[in-house]
């Protein structure tokens, strides 16, 4: 799948200071880069409320927020859990 990183994610990622979590997120992002469908994308789960947007679930306490249009996956922000449902779709 095609990707594309909102600045808001990259600023995010910058946040983010442990470094097995960069790791872990930047496995994600690879996983998804390598999927061909949505369904090899693990922990993906869709958001109620919207159309394209989804959530991946990152190292138990982190979710990644992206919206999926065809081919093109948008990763729009990664959050600690407490604060990405407050902010994201």
């Amino acid at each position: 799948m095609r990707t594309l990183h909102k600045n808001s994610f990259s600023r995010n990622l910058k946040k983010i200071t442990h470094a097995t979590l960069k790791a872990e997120i930047r496995q994600t992002i690879e996983t998804v880069r390598n999927a061909t469908t949505m369904q090899e994308i693990p922990d993906l789960k869709k958001m109620k409320g919207s159309k394209n947007s989804y959530r991946i679930k990152v190292s138990g306490d982190y979710r990644i927020g992206v919206d999926i249009v065809g081919d093109l996956v948008t990763f729009r922000t990664c959050k600690p859990r407490k604060d990405f449902y407050k902010l994201f779709p």
